[in-house]
């Protein structure tokens, strides 16, 4: 079971990622589909409709009802559409991973059938083609096209899943006349509504930071966070000339909760290369700002290890030994004082007996 949930987890994040993989200029409409057979906290069926990278609505089995997630209301005839919509694929996606389970002898644990669908508008505004990929237990299955110029559906699948030419001429016009129009309107519509929350730019905060070991040798990383939209260019150069990919891990686009993102390069130093003295540059460009963004590190090797103890145990002396001697020597002329003062009283007190018995007699 867990196997089959990293799968779920894994390719939900690869399919809602996919859906904003588009070109910069260009924007998309996707929704993706999960249906879950089996045993889990999660309802049985959700669909997610991303625009770009910004979840718009959601549906899930349990509520059966279209929940908008931005500032976008639905009047009541688009709110029955919605869910008429998403509840024909709810039972559209049930039978095919049900049939799916039987052909693969699948008798336990957690199956899922995943399904994509995205519809593209163009730099130019012009309405661009129509894509879907469905997959079960992670795995691509059916694949297909519409090519919104030529009028043409081209379909693969890797399933037993026959289309005779009646079905094939059904489905091709399900995309010319209902799938693609519907799926471009609510782009443009969504678009519109949403201009300021897509096209704002939030400048990246670039920070260039160095892990020592243990080993002598060292991590130097280049992070860039809290930026968007989320194309950005991150390189980590070496004495001004860019670091080998070859050598550089990470580099993935990872989101964070506010909706912006981050990106992490990072590049293992040795201890003989360590002193070398080489400086470090990390490097970013983003849309938000105006020329790239250069953040420095040169090579410190810090003060000789004699020198930072000897401030060390100066400290040391200065916070903690000082004042222990200075209550010490306070302790000391306090008691002076209490047994001065005490003599003095005991002298006075004797002359002043002696006086009164010589009055006496």
């Amino acid at each position: 079971m867990d196997r089959n949930m990293n799968r779920f987890y894994i390719l939900l994040n690869i399919l809602t990622f996919a859906a904003a993989a588009v070109n910069t200029g260009s924007h998309s409409l996707c929704s993706v589909a999960t249906f879950v057979v089996g045993e889990t906290p999660f309802p049985e069926f959700t669909v997610l409709m991303m625009l770009d990278d910004i979840l718009v609505t959601y549906y899930d089995s349990v509520v059966e009802k279209t929940v908008m997630k931005v500032d976008l209301q639905l009047n009541e005839e688009n709110q029955k559409f919605a869910d008429m919509i998403f509840g024909a694929l709810h039972v559209e996606m049930r039978d095919r991973a049900n049939f799916l389970k039987r052909h693969f002898n699948y008798t336990n644990g957690v199956q899922t059938e995943q399904r994509i669908e995205c519809c593209e508008l163009l730099s130019n505004n012009k309405p661009g083609g129509m894509k879907m990929f469905d997959a079960f237990n992670g795995l691509n299955g059916m694949e297909r096209d519409y090519n919104v110029h030529r009028h043409a559906l081209h379909t693969e699948t890797k399933w037993p899943i026959v289309f005779d030419t009646v079905k094939l001429e059904y489905n091709k016009k399900l995309y010319a006349y209902f799938l693609h129009p519907v799926c471009i309107e609510a782009l443009e519509r969504a678009l519109k509504e949403l201009k300021n929350h897509i096209f704002r730019k939030v400048k990246p905060r670039v920070r260039l930071l160095m892990k020592p070991y243990d080993s002598g040798g060292a991590r130097v990383s280049c992070l860039a966070t809290g930026f968007y939209p989320r194309h950005i260019n991150l390189t980590l150069l070496r004495n001004g000339q860019p670091v080998s990919e070859n050598l550089v891990s990470g580099g993935e686009l990872l989101p964070n909760g506010d909706g912006t993102y981050q990106m992490r390069k990072s590049l293992e130093i040795s201890a003989e290369e360590l002193q070398q003295k080489h400086n470090y540059t990390c490097t970013a460009t983003h849309l938000s700002l105006d020329n790239k963004l250069d953040i420095h590190w040169d090579y410190d090797p810090g003060p000789p290890i004699a020198v930072i103890a000897s401030t060390v145990l100066l400290v040391i002396l200065v916070c903690v030994i000082a004042p222990i001697a200075g209550f010490i020597v306070w302790k000391k002329r306090r008691v002076v004082s209490r047994t001065s003062s005490q003599s003095d009283y005991s002298a006075a007190s004797t002359t002043e007996e002696k006086e009164l018995e010589d009055l006496k007699n």
